[in-house]
């Protein structure tokens, strides 16, 4: 498990990690939600939720591959694609022109590290791990919004 930084994230530097990787949780009172992903996906990189998409506990500790626990989230269906393509690969929404990347407008969407009511804009709890390093530090996860990056 690592954790790594929002501009290497961002920037890809050395990046081992597709689209299809990156997913991202909040915690709440303990409880675990699906906020959304990235997907290479032909017209759109990016889904999320539209509603609490809560992600069972039982499941989500006792499941190998934490993209079943999600895919089994009562409301899963239920989720909206940005970063948006036409078909040649030419972003559709002005505003996303601002952003370096995909994986920039992912994270202009995900709640930075908070502590002590204090955040940074730039500083995300993102961290790259296997699918058993996710299951084995669960259970010490606090409350906030987490960037995963399953290899």
């Amino acid at each position: 498990m690592k954790r790594i930084s929002d501009e290497l994230f961002v920037t890809g530097e050395n990046r081992t990690y597709s689209l299809d990787d990156v997913i991202a949780i909040r915690i709440q009172d303990g409880e675990f939600y699906f906020l959304g992903w990235m997907e290479n996906a032909e017209r759109y990189s990016i889904q999320w939720a539209k509603s609490n998409s809560k992600i069972e506990r039982d499941l989500l500790i006792a499941s190998d591959d934490i993209y079943d626990a999600i895919t089994s989230c009562k409301d899963y269906n239920k989720v909206e694609n940005d970063w948006l393509m036409d078909d040649k690969g030419n972003l559709l929404n002005k505003d996303d022109h601002e952003y370096h990347n995909a994986y920039k407008k992912f994270l202009s969407c995900i709640n930075p590290y908070q502590r002590n009511g204090k955040s940074d804009p730039d500083d995300h709890n993102i961290f790259l791990m296997t699918q058993k390093e996710f299951g084995d530090c669960i259970d010490a996860l606090r409350d906030g919004d987490y960037v995963f990056v399953i290899e």
